[in-house]
C-alpha cells in the first residue's frame, strides 16, 4: 500500500468510497454525492488541514482527513474520517494506513492522534486494537433544536 497527500479536488472515487461505507451498517447513513462532496472540502478548506490517500496498485482505496491542532502539550492530529473501501478491510490495510500516517506525523512533529466515534462498532474495536485509549474525564455533548 501506498499513501499519498490527500487531492484537494476530491474526485468521484473517493467520494464513492466514503458514501458506499457510510450509507451501510453500522453507520446507515444517508449521503448523497453532493452533500459529501461540501462535507469533506470542507475539512480540506482548513489551513491546518492534514490529508492522506491510500492506494494499492494504483487503486484509491481510502483517505484520511484530519486538522493539525496546536496545544501547549503538542501539537496534535485530529482526525475527522478515516475510511478504506469495504472491499479491502480487515486485510490489516486500515492497520498500515494509520502506521503510515502516524511515522508522517512524527515528522511533521505531531505526536498525538485524537477523534471521535461511535461506541461498540468496527470502528472501535479497530482504534483499540491500533492502541487507541478511551478518555474518562472527557465527553461528548450535543443540543438538537
Amino acid at each position: 500500500m501506498e499513501i499519498k497527500k490527500l487531492d484537494p479536488l476530491i474526485s468521484d472515487e473517493l467520494l464513492g468510497i466514503f458514501i458506499q461505507g457510510y450509507n451501510n451498517p453500522p453507520w446507515n447513513d444517508q449521503w448523497d454525492i453532493d452533500k459529501a462532496r461540501v462535507y469533506l472540502k470542507a475539512f480540506i478548506g482548513d489551513p491546518c488541514f492534514i490529508g492522506y490517500s491510500a492506494y494499492q496498485k494504483e487503486l484509491l482505496i481510502g483517505a484520511c482527513l484530519g486538522t493539525r491542532r496546536y496545544w501547549w502539550k503538542g501539537d496534535e492530529y485530529y482526525i475527522h474520517e478515516i475510511f478504506i473501501d469495504k472491499s479491502h478491510q480487515r486485510q490489516g490495510i486500515g492497520t498500515s494506513f494509520m502506521n503510515q500516517i502516524q511515522s508522517d506525523l512524527l515528522q511533521k512533529n505531531i505526536r498525538t492522534i485524537t477523534l471521535l466515534t461511535d461506541r461498540g462498532t468496527p470502528a472501535d474495536e479497530f482504534y483499540e486494537k491500533n492502541g487507541f485509549g478511551s478518555s474518562d474525564r472527557l465527553v461528548f455533548k450535543y443540543k438538537n433544536f
